[in-house]
């Protein structure tokens, strides 16, 4: 519990600020690009927490110590933005806009078709991608390595990293691609792919 809500407390921080930090269509997309490019970095070193985790007596004791240790380290995380980052328009906008309730919101939202469109389609890609990724990890722990726990758990981090490593290429060229052909036709190339 404690990691997810570090977890989602530097998400939703990141997540607002990545929206709110450029007024300029194309740096909003270089801003996302660099925070993708250090997000994938990080996910790398994710890869291998499993296999950290057989370090230790007993898995359940090693998965308590690293879900402490990365819940407290998205907890710092989550703060540092709230504390050191300032909104460059924040002065422009906060004096004009009227402040919103959540629900407000939330209605707002549902009555925004493309918004939902969008919404829709990344879950459903995230969902299918979450899924097949799980299989992946069931496969290669149960069927290719038998049970061997230790050694499926240093391929799923090699296949991890591969595939983290193939993502951050991937950062460049679709932002390349959406100064070019625009971000819309990117992100049916980007589902098309996916």
């Amino acid at each position: 519990l404690l990691l997810y809500g570090s977890i989602s407390l530097y998400s939703v921080a990141l997540g607002g600020l990545q929206i709110e930090v450029a007024a300029d269509y194309h740096e909003r997309t270089r801003v996302v690009a660099f925070m993708q490019l250090c997000f994938l970095g990080f996910t790398i070193a994710g890869q291998w927490l499993f296999s950290i985790v057989q370090i230790f007596r007993d898995q359940i004791t090693g998965l308590r110590w690293i879900a402490l240790g990365t819940g407290a380290f998205f907890l710092v995380a989550a703060l540092a933005p709230v504390c050191l980052v300032h909104e460059r328009f924040y002065g422009l906008v906060a004096d004009r806009q009227a402040r919103l309730r959540l629900i407000d919101g939330i209605r707002a939202a549902r009555r925004n078709p493309p918004f939902l469109r969008l919404l829709v389609a990344e879950g459903s890609m995230s969902l299918g991608f979450f899924l097949a990724s799980i299989m992946g990890v069931y496969l290669n722990y149960y069927y290719i390595f038998r049970g061997d726990i230790k050694g499926a758990s240093l391929m799923q981090g090699w296949l991890g990293t591969s595939f983290q490593v193939a993502a951050f290429g991937s950062v460049f060229l679709f932002r390349r691609l959406s100064v070019r052909i625009g971000k819309r036709r990117t992100f049916q190339l980007a589902a098309l792919a996916h």
